[in-house]
């Protein structure tokens, strides 16, 4: 039991921690409760290793909750770090603020109740009602009626036909007769509900007259509002034919800012139109027309490129023409034959999947680009790309298929029977973050990658859970040791890796603190060896954009999927002799968790054999 790490544990004591903080707040309006609490694997001899509970905490007093909601966090950072579990995710799924009913409604109402002959009392309802909501466009309140022994939301409830005749009598009749007093306070639109006395039905009147004297003081404002919309359509109309005409003379980053800026306003002008009750064609405000009725602007787009060295292609699609159709060639089995989107030409569905992910546009202006019938569409596109490029293009993580090109390429930068550099690095943000490991040759292809592991796990957790780690000996072992020179030593093939990973006989680190000597100069080779790995993922960012954004909650699953099929893509255009595109090597130099455990013995043996090796060659 004590080396357990068991996440129902942790659960079930932050259940109790909110029972506590809501005790502690020393007001009896803060309640709170835990409603749902879900373990897996859900087997009654299986230790927890995920557990979800979801909260609700409620209070009159808006800053008190938050108090206490604040503190039910801290209380799961504490049990999460005491019982050796992660929290994964602590999300508020909503935060209203309390609702407060209108004083003259009350008094109201209190009111009717008397002339009636009604017993009442104030209550608080911490219950989820729609008047939460009403009190935020106008004055509140509401009328609850005697239920057997209290009871609400269970099969017990009942109330008596007496008491809900009550209820109605309070609500209606008499009430209307006290809530006009109240009439032009509260809102003039209460004004017309009809009453049963003359004076009643006087006030009525004299209400209903005050908007048609306030609709003919509108008029003139609404003709001169009628005037600017008719400008500012004529403007917006200008803008959507330009970006159909175009859009072919503009940079992707010009037009999609363009588009999502004037599709925005087409749509809200449209519905301002309507509520106006104006018809867009009253003011010539014309909307695009549906994609399949005109030439999309990827078809206008290859009618118009026929030169193999037009520039467009690598703006669009980061690869010039050539390379981007025998990716195509080399893709289309899987995009014709992939169960989905039949009716998309395989050219179509290729270039809107390069499109997002070069630019992160918008499923909705990649529709309108390609001329797919819906955001929807542009999103299986994509995926289906993503899973095409995997399928057809995995034999590009070479590292065991041309492992002589790689020791070669390190041989170059005087490291000898080198097989890789290993890196990490950070995508997305927040919650849907996640660490990619990779491996790299000197060229800066990616020889393996195990995306999609927890933001928050150290690479030295991460690297004995991956493929490589499990296989590296098959990799490493096949070849002979190499003799090196001038130190009688022989060295095995290895891995260089950063100081957030262990020391190992296979995977070398840099030595802590060196200053002078032998190990200075392993230590500045090694740096540059490590630059390796930090440039791929620069060039990776800056090819595709799309790594470089925010994922949602929803899409976070698919971010290691989109990575992978990223780094194939980039060894593609490698071998394609593409040009290489620089990234920003600050947001690559991340800082990790230094390990701080004790090195191998062995590998420190064969760190001090080549740092001697390095020593005597570089400074003979």
């Amino acid at each position: 039991m004590p080396a357990r790490n068991d996440a129902g544990l942790a659960a079930a004591e932050l259940s109790l921690a909110v029972e506590k903080h809501v005790l502690d707040s020393g007001s009896i309006d803060t309640v709170g409760t835990v409603g749902v609490m879900n373990l897996h694997p859900a087997a009654i001899n299986s230790i927890p290793s995920k557990a979800h509970i979801e909260i609700d905490a409620r209070d009159i007093d808006e800053e008190r909750r938050n108090v206490v909601v604040n503190k039910i966090y801290q209380s799961a950072v504490q049990i999460a770090e005491k019982r050796g579990v992660r929290l994964s995710k602590f999300k508020i799924v909503n935060q209203d603020p309390p609702a407060l009913s209108s004083s003259m409604i009350i008094k109201t109402m209190e009111d009717a109740a008397k002339q009636l002959n009604f017993d009442s009392m104030r209550m608080i309802s911490r219950a989820y009602h729609d008047s939460l909501f009403m009190a935020r466009i106008s004055p509140m309140g509401m009328i609850f009626i005697p239920c057997y022994r209290g009871y609400s939301h269970k099969p017990e409830e009942f109330a008596s036909p007496e008491n809900i005749a009550k209820g109605v009598k309070r609500g209606s009749g008499d009430f209307q007769t006290a809530f006009m007093a109240g009439t032009k306070r509260a809102s003039s639109t209460v004004g017309n509900v009809g009453g049963g006395g003359r004076g009643r039905s006087k006030q009525a009147e004299q209400t209903h007259e005050g908007p048609r004297e306030d609709e003919e003081n509108r008029r003139p404002a609404v003709e001169e509002l009628t005037s600017a919309l008719s400008l500012a359509t004529a403007a917006i109309s200008a803008s959507l034919r330009f970006i159909s005409g175009g859009d072919l003379l503009l940079l992707p980053s010009q037009t999609l800012t363009i588009d999502s800026s004037v599709h925005s306003a087409a749509v809200s002008l449209a519905r301002l139109l309507s509520l106006l009750q104006r018809s867009p064609a009253s003011l010539n405000l014309s909307i695009p027309h549906h994609p399949s009725s005109e030439p999309s602007w990827f078809l206008r787009f290859l009618s118009s490129s026929s030169a193999f060295g037009d520039p467009r292609w690598h703006e669009n699609f980061r690869m010039s023409k050539p390379s981007f159709y025998l990716l195509l060639q080399t893709l289309a089995p899987s995009l014709n034959f992939r169960s989905g989107i039949f009716n998309v030409p395989s050219d179509h569905k290729l270039g809107a999947g390069l499109f997002h992910l070069a630019h992160a546009a918008p499923f909705g202006a990649v529709a309108r680009r390609f001329g797919f019938p819906s955001p929807e569409i542009a999103c299986r596109a994509f995926y289906e790309v993503c899973k095409a490029i995997a399928d057809q293009l995995g034999h590009l993580f070479e590292l065991s298929s041309d492992l002589t090109r790689v020791l070669q390429g390190f041989h170059w930068m005087s490291l000898p029977n080198c097989c890789g550099t290993l890196g990490f690095s950070r995508f997305g943000s927040g919650g849907s973050a996640v660490i990619a490991q990779a491996l790299v040759d000197s060229e800066g292809r990616f020889l393996d990658i195990s995306a999609g592991w927890w933001a928050s796990m150290p690479p030295a957790d991460i690297l004995p859970r991956t493929k490589l780690h499990s296989s590296q000996a098959v990799v490493l072992c096949g070849g002979p040791p190499l003799q090196l020179n001038g130190v009688g030593s022989s060295v095995p093939r290895y891995f260089l890796g950063g100081p957030c990973c262990p020391l190992l006989p296979w995977l070398l680190t840099p030595f802590d603190q060196a200053e002078a000597g032998p190990a200075f100069v392993f230590n500045s080779v090694h740096a540059r060896g490590m630059l390796l790995v930090h440039k791929a993922f620069a060039r990776l960012r800056a090819r595709w954009r799309l790594l470089k954004c925010e994922w949602s909650e929803e899409c976070a699953e698919a971010l290691p999927f989109v990575i992978v099929a990223a780094c194939l893509l980039h060894n593609y255009l490698i071998k394609c002799s593409e040009p290489v595109v620089e990234g920003d090597m600050g947001v690559e130099e991340e800082e990790f968790t230094k390990f701080e455990g004790k090195g191998d013995e062995f590998g420190k043996r064969i760190r001090a054999v080549i740092a001697s090796h390095l020593s005597s060659v570089i400074n003979p």
